[in-house]
């Protein structure tokens, strides 16, 4: 055998070795999922799939519809110590019917990433004794250590695990606990129980993507994280709903997390019974297109933050309860705190509706409306708080309604306030007749009744272009750096962007244009034409004449006007739900112009050259005196008179707009016209 041919020969050895395999697992021997596939592949339980697996190439196993129990212990431990535990770069995945040769084969109930139809659960309740208390502690383990390689479990519900074991990690992550690099996709997650994290408990890097955890809860009093608790540092949490989660101390639905990132989110009643009904956060935190419903706390509704630097953005807050914050609380001698882009309605505390701020907070282009508190309806602050291009509205209190403490404000409108600062606006009070909200509510604080909760989520607190608040607010913030979107993901306007949560965008104003088509001795008769016309708006126009104003369908329309004068035109555009309004106006010059251009008897005879004309116009006399020439362009507008003697008379015309123009020819009692057109 030559170097070459052996050469050959190791490496499809070396290939055919290292491959990426997957292993498929079925719930009993009897069922008849993966029948497709080598038998060697296929196997009756989770853990001997997973076993059998090689690390770091790859290698996945696919678990079929089914409920499925662990049946290794952690450490060989047995009894509360079983587990599913993961091993280093192995995907595990649920959700299959046991037909399929790809993952995107998997049928879903709807768009929801975690919901597919044929469910895979893995269960704690191992000994199916019915005593939850008695369950595993952790239904999947993916270690202590530091992974080498991303470790998933992906499509799988995972449920009724009970962390309340005597060793410090066997009272963490009932459901999961996952080490540096595990992630945890597309997951429901629920029914566990722990003292730290409930559903998760994770370390550095872990990722939550796509996930559901539902009704986790803290089994003692200094319990944190109802569904997660992040122990340490750049968590990542992406497009998951935590709901019904609670935490006997703080964090009804998430504890921790520096540097953690927090994306497309949903905290949907969860509750703590001291800080931070959905979230209690540490340093650096990132929480960004986050929705937050009706959650509960002593303090922070739905965020409690104690530490520094960190970042709220274009999120939503409903519907939230404490004694301090309804919605957010932040804690004394922090600073670096930020939030932009948020809406913040029908919140309700003691001090601070929405807001109850003892930091150093930045608050930018936020709309904070229809909230409740004894003191300070809206927001609650200090004098190290600044509020930039902020909208604070229909909030009530028994004392200060809107706002409470002094803080800085510029480019802000408060309903009945006007704030010292630069560009503030004293809003109408009890009237939405100047701020211009599309659709608020009329419910003030937390709902009271199930018709209550829908007027506030149909609420719609975008501005019309009629707005005080439209182009109202500064583009020049200090130390600060606008986000590109608006809570829409519609783009901020850099030169002067909008007052609120919301950037409106409005198409272009209408360019109208107006031309005389025919004039008579009694009535002369206007085309108006919509050079931009665009077909998603619905445009009005009013003459100017007393006579009703007409609706266009098309770019153009003709008006006859029965007397002479100036009139006013004024052309309204507006898109399908009237919160673009753009308006118009112009002016026409109305004369009754004879047209007598086949007079044979009598005629004022004149010659003009030439016709077209560029630069120059030359009229030509032939004997005749007393002549008066007065010009008016095709929208009737005078452009000036003549009188001519002479038997020559020059007008320079290189500055006149192309068109027609026409000539009206008196002398004595004799009138006639001519048209020249200017190229």
């Amino acid at each position: 055998m030559n170097r070459i041919t052996l050469f050959l020969f190791i490496s499809l050895v070396t290939v055919n070795l290292f491959s990426q395999n997957v292993r498929y697992v079925k719930p009993s021997a009897e069922s008849t999922a993966w029948s497709q596939k080598p038998q060697e592949f296929v196997y009756t339980t989770v853990q001997a799939a997973i076993d059998a697996s090689t690390s770091g190439i790859g290698d996945e196993v696919w678990v079929a519809a089914g409920t499925y129990y662990p049946t290794s212990g952690i450490n060989n431990n047995n009894n509360r110590f079983l587990s599913f535990i993961m091993k280093d770069g192995v995907n595990v995945r649920g959700g299959f019917a046991g037909t399929e040769n790809g993952v995107n084969e998997r049928p879903k109930l709807n768009d929801q990433p975690w919901n597919y139809t044929n469910k895979t659960i893995f269960s704690g309740n191992y000994n199916l004794n019915g005593d939850s208390t008695d369950n595993v502690y952790h239904v999947v383990w993916f270690g202590t250590d530091n992974l080498t390689y991303t470790t998933r479990i992906e499509g799988v519900t995972i449920q009724h695990g009970y962390a309340d074991g005597s060793m410090t990690n066997d009272q963490k992550g009932g459901g999961v606990f996952v080490a540096k690099n595990g992630v945890v996709e597309n997951c429901i997650i629920q029914h566990n129980v722990a003292l730290n994290g409930g559903g998760i408990f994770c370390y550095d890097n872990a990722q939550i993507i796509g996930c559901y955890l539902l009704n986790n809860k803290t089994w003692l009093n200094n319990g944190f994280g109802g569904a997660l608790h992040c122990n340490s540092k750049t968590q990542r949490i992406e497009n998951s709903t935590f709901e019904n989660n609670w935490s006997v101390k703080d964090g009804g639905a998430i504890y921790g997390g520096l540097n953690s990132e927090i994306t497309d989110c949903n905290f949907i009643n969860n509750s703590a019974v001291k800080y931070g009904g959905a979230i209690y956060v540490m340093a650096g935190q990132k929480c960004s297109n986050s929705y937050f419903w009706d959650n509960h706390a002593e303090s922070g509704g739905a965020i409690y933050i104690n530490y520094n630097n960190n970042t709220i953005s274009a999120s939503i807050f409903q519907a939230n309860q404490a004694e301090n914050g309804g919605a957010i609380f932040f804690s004394a001698n922090t600073s670096g705190q930020k939030i932009s882009n948020s809406l913040f309605t029908n919140n309700e505390a003691e001090v601070g509706g929405a807001i109850n701020s003892e930091s150093n907070l930045l608050l930018v282009n936020n709309t904070i409306v229809r909230n409740r508190a004894l003191m300070g309806g809206g927001l609650s602050g200090t004098s190290t708080d600044k509020l930039y291009n902020t909208i604070i509205w229909g909030n009530d209190a028994n004392s200060f309604p809107q706002l409470f403490g002094d803080v800085t404000a510029n480019y802000c409108a408060v309903e009945g306030e006007t704030l010292d600062g630069d560009g503030n606006i004293n809003l109408l009070e009890n009237s939405n007749d100047d701020v211009i909200f599309f659709n608020p509510t009329s419910v003030v604080g937390y709902p009271q009744s199930a018709e209550n909760e829908l007027s506030i989520k149909e609420a719609v607190y975008e501005i019309s272009s009629l707005s005080v608040c439209h182009d109202a607010g500064t583009a020049t913030i200090p130390n600060y750096q606008f986000e590109s979107q608006d809570l829409n993901g519609n783009p901020r306007i850099n030169l002067l962007p909008d007052m609120g949560a919301y950037e409106l965008w409005c198409p272009e104003s209408p360019i109208l244009t107006s031309q005389v088509i025919h004039t008579d001795t009694i009535s002369s008769t206007f085309q108006f034409l919509i050079v931009n016309f665009d077909d998603n708006l619905n445009y009005e126009i009013y003459f100017g004449d007393g006579t009703e104003t007409q609706t266009l369908t098309v770019n153009s329309i003709s008006h006859t006007y029965e007397n002479e004068g100036i009139f006013t035109i004024v052309l309204i555009a507006k898109d399908s739900n009237e919160q673009c309004i753009l308006e118009v106006s112009d002016s026409v010059e109305v004369h009754f112009i004879p047209i007598n251009t086949n007079i044979t008897e009598n005629s004022i005879f004149l010659q003009f050259s030439p016709n077209p004309i560029h630069d120059k116009l030359t009229i030509s006399n032939h004997n005749s005196t007393g002549i008066l020439i007065t010009i008016f362009d095709q929208v009737g507008k005078k452009m000036g008179a003549y009188q001519m003697d002479d038997s020559v008379l020059e007008i320079k015309t290189e500055n006149w707009r192309a068109g027609v123009y026409y000539f009206v020819i008196q002398q004595n009692n004799k009138i006639q016209t001519k048209k020249i057109i200017k190229l």
